[in-house]
């Protein structure tokens, strides 16, 4: 009986166990999840030799460029799929060495410190992760309860009425991690009030106290505040105020595409830079794609050595004298110019670099803040 091949319906020879036409294995249609799995693996990686001899290869400036431009693409995985492997594991590192950590307005996190005694009689230390946040919303909890209890007839504040709210703010602080509220009062007030710029050049000061109390909307609505852009502000800084780790998600998730666009923006410059060489954009734009590549694979190692305290804070400024070092040997060797030459366009394509990169974070970073 003749066999045909079931995604293309190519007749197949006999025994045979992958279509000739299409390549798609010949089975009755039903998977394994192991094989799911390993072609996941296989595809996405390519582990038969060629991911991993570009990890190394791409620590050599400007060696996979030149190499794919002689008509040897096919032993390097697609170079945007290689980027975006690189990318999901340097967020995904970035992510667990900084992105669990809570995150006060300011951009840093602090740990309240607290005896307990568990249940066997023993006593040890509670460790308590508190943005600003937190520490205000218990005390606006602290200041209601006191403001409800004193407002009462003085009958009814009797000393087992006091008893009995002090109670349940107690067991309120412990069942939220807080076994010593008298603790909070101890860190100090970073913020008495927030600061923000509207578009009409005027300082807003909201009282950090209604950034608790009040959604977004009733903070607008309370300040007054029109214009689009001015509300758009006010809602988006009350957010990052209650959830600064989404805002901080939010950069991470982008920073993909934002190094998309540098690269895709400084490959223009550098067409411009070496008209005369009449390249094609693509050339450009795959030079700075394997560097950028590189650049964040060997950031990877630095992060993931940090986190296993294989080195220390140096291994950072040691990336970055690699990374600037990289980048003239690569222009050097690409674009086949003297040493004198090379340093020439090199000085000229950093300062542009630089330049263009915190215009295009910058506008990223509005973005994400706008729309997150």
């Amino acid at each position: 009986m003749r066999r045909y091949c079931r995604n293309c319906h190519f007749p197949l020879p006999e025994d045979a166990h992958f279509c000739p036409d299409c390549g798609q294995k010949n089975s009755d249609g039903r998977i394994t999840m192991r094989s799911m799995l390993v072609n996941l693996w296989t595809n996405t990686f390519h582990l038969e030799g060629k991911f991993i001899r570009t990890c190394w290869q791409l620590f050599i400036p400007a060696k996979v460029t030149i190499e794919t431009f002689k008509g040897r693409q096919s032993r390097y995985p697609h170079p945007l799929r290689m980027f975006a492997i690189v990318m999901f594991f340097f967020l995904l590192m970035f992510n667990h060495m900084f992105g669990d950590r809570p995150m006060d307005s300011d951009g840093a996190s602090f740990t309240i410190s607290d005896k307990v005694e568990l249940e066997d009689g023993t006593k040890t230390v509670r460790k308590t992760n508190l943005t600003n946040f937190d520490k205000i919303k218990y005390k606006v909890m602290v200041m209601d309860m006191q403001h409800y209890f004193d407002s009462l007839p003085d009958y009814l504040k009797t000393p087992v009425s006091r008893e009995a709210m002090d109670s349940v703010l107690a067991n309120s602080s412990v069942k939220n991690g807080i076994t010593n509220l008298s603790l909070l009062d101890s860190l100090g007030e970073k913020l008495d009030t927030t600061t923000i710029v509207l578009l009409t050049s005027t300082k807003l000061r909201i009282a950090t106290i209604d950034l608790v109390r009040y959604t977004p909307e009733e903070i607008i609505q309370l300040y007054g505040i029109k214009g689009w852009f001015d509300k758009i502000l006010v809602k988006q800084t009350a957010k990052s105020f209650k959830n600064p780790t989404a805002l901080v998600n939010a950069v991470l998730g982008s920073m993909t595409w934002t190094i998309l666009a540098q690269v895709s923006f400084m490959a223009i410059l550098l067409s411009l830079l070496f008209w005369k060489q009449k390249r094609y954009f693509v050339e450009h734009f795959l030079f700075l794609l394997h560097y950028h590549t590189g650049l964040m694979l060997a950031l990877l190692l630095v992060l993931a050595g940090k986190a296993l305290q294989l080195w220390g804070g140096l291994m950072v400024v040691l990336w970055v004298v690699w990374a600037l070092a990289a980048l003239y040997l690569a222009m050097r060797r690409f674009y086949n110019k003297s040493t004198l030459k090379a340093l020439g366009f090199w000085l000229v394509f950093t300062f542009l670099y630089v330049v263009s990169f915190i215009v295009l974070f910058s506008v990223g970073m509005l973005l994400v803040f706008a729309l997150y």
